[in-house]
Protein backbone atom coordinates (compact mmCIF):
# COMPACT_ATOMS: atom_id res chain seq x y z
CA UNK A 1 0.00 0.00 0.00
CA UNK A 2 0.48 3.51 -0.31
CA UNK A 3 2.13 5.52 2.73
CA UNK A 4 -0.31 8.34 2.25
CA UNK A 5 -3.46 5.14 2.44
CA UNK A 6 -1.84 4.18 5.82
CA UNK A 7 -1.46 8.16 7.20
CA UNK A 8 -5.34 8.83 6.03
CA UNK A 9 -6.37 5.83 7.55
CA UNK A 10 -4.57 6.05 11.17
CA UNK A 11 -6.02 9.78 11.10
CA UNK A 12 -10.02 8.62 10.08
CA UNK A 13 -9.29 6.06 12.54
CA UNK A 14 -8.77 8.63 15.55
CA UNK A 15 -11.72 10.97 14.31
CA UNK A 16 -13.65 8.04 14.74
CA UNK A 17 -12.17 7.16 17.84
CA UNK A 18 -12.94 11.11 19.28
CA UNK A 19 -16.95 10.44 17.33
CA UNK A 20 -17.17 7.24 19.52
CA UNK A 21 -20.12 6.35 21.29
CA UNK A 22 -18.89 4.23 23.94
CA UNK A 23 -15.84 3.19 25.60
CA UNK A 24 -15.17 -0.19 23.57
CA UNK A 25 -15.59 1.46 20.23
CA UNK A 26 -13.06 4.70 20.96
CA UNK A 27 -10.83 1.87 22.42
CA UNK A 28 -11.04 -0.18 19.18
CA UNK A 29 -10.58 3.29 16.99
CA UNK A 30 -7.77 3.88 18.60
CA UNK A 31 -6.29 0.22 18.36
CA UNK A 32 -6.53 0.88 14.71
CA UNK A 33 -5.15 4.06 14.79
CA UNK A 34 -1.96 3.17 16.48
CA UNK A 35 -1.85 -0.18 14.17
CA UNK A 36 -1.65 2.01 11.12
CA UNK A 37 0.51 4.41 13.01
CA UNK A 38 3.06 0.70 13.45
CA UNK A 39 2.60 0.40 9.49
CA UNK A 40 3.90 4.17 9.20
CA UNK A 41 6.67 3.88 11.66
CA UNK A 42 7.79 0.32 9.60
CA UNK A 43 7.74 1.64 6.60
CA UNK A 44 9.91 5.34 7.12
CA UNK A 45 12.33 2.98 9.39
CA UNK A 46 12.74 1.17 6.02
CA UNK A 47 10.80 -2.53 7.21
CA UNK A 48 8.95 -4.30 5.28
CA UNK A 49 5.80 -5.85 6.05
CA UNK A 50 4.91 -8.55 3.88
CA UNK A 51 1.30 -8.34 2.07
CA UNK A 52 -0.48 -10.84 3.76
CA UNK A 53 -0.03 -9.46 7.29
CA UNK A 54 -3.39 -7.55 7.85
CA UNK A 55 -4.38 -5.46 10.39
CA UNK A 56 -6.94 -6.74 13.23
CA UNK A 57 -8.02 -4.95 16.37
CA UNK A 58 -8.76 -7.06 18.92
CA UNK A 59 -11.61 -5.49 21.72
CA UNK A 60 -9.81 -5.72 24.89
CA UNK A 61 -12.12 -7.32 27.69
Amino acid sequence: MDINYYLHREQVERMRADLAGSDEARAVHREMADLYRARVTAYRLGGKMPPEVTLIAVPHA
